[in-house]
């Protein structure tokens, strides 16, 4: 933060952040707009990227309120919202990647449960005071699906079809259960 420039607003970096998700996001809808078909290698390092650039600017935009005592209650709400969209994003990210379209009930869950965890995190905060975070919390997760990207665009979608002998799943429903399980 401190290489930041001081007249740099913090809710245009967090603004900034959820437009390049957005962004990202139609780019991937427009190669798949049914999440079947596969989604080039560049437009997946781009989405891990995007992710990236969100999470990096969503962390720093209160240091930097906090370093130019702009910080409010206003631009607290307005980072928790674009943090809810960015949620909604992500989850397409994840569902046009794994190719969830031919799975609806596994692309409900998927978006369900990724929606359910964002609430249930700000609803905890705001029943005890503070905001509390896991050893396996939002950051995780986000670099979790970020190397999930990665890997998709390294090997190619068909990875996620690949299915695990002892336990009888596919590796694209690895995602959804571990949203079940945070």
């Amino acid at each position: 933060v401190q290489r930041l420039p001081y007249w740099l607003a913090p809710n245009c970096m967090t603004l900034a952040g959820l437009l390049v998700v957005i962004a990202t996001a139609i780019i991937f809808i427009i190669y798949s707009p049914d999440a079947k078909q596969d989604i080039p290698p560049w437009l997946l390092i781009m989405g891990a990227l995007s992710i990236f650039i969100y999470q990096t600017l969503d962390a720093c935009d209160g240091k930097q309120a906090r370093r130019t005592q702009t910080q409010s209650q206003l631009g607290e709400l307005f980072d928790h919202g674009c943090d809810s969209l960015s949620t909604i994003f992500i989850a397409l990210l994840v569902a046009v990647t794994l190719k969830l379209g031919s799975n609806p009930t596994a692309l409900f869950f998927q978006c369900v449960f990724a929606i359910c965890l964002f609430y249930t995190a700000h609803w905890q905060t705001y029943v005890s005071g503070t905001l509390r975070f896991g050893k396996f919390d939002v950051t995780e997760i986000q670099f979790t699906i970020m190397f999930m990207l990665i890997i998709t665009a390294l090997m190619g979608s068909s990875i996620w079809s690949y299915v695990m002998p002892i336990v009888n799943l596919k590796l694209s429903s690895l995602p959804i259960i571990s949203s079940v399980i945070g």
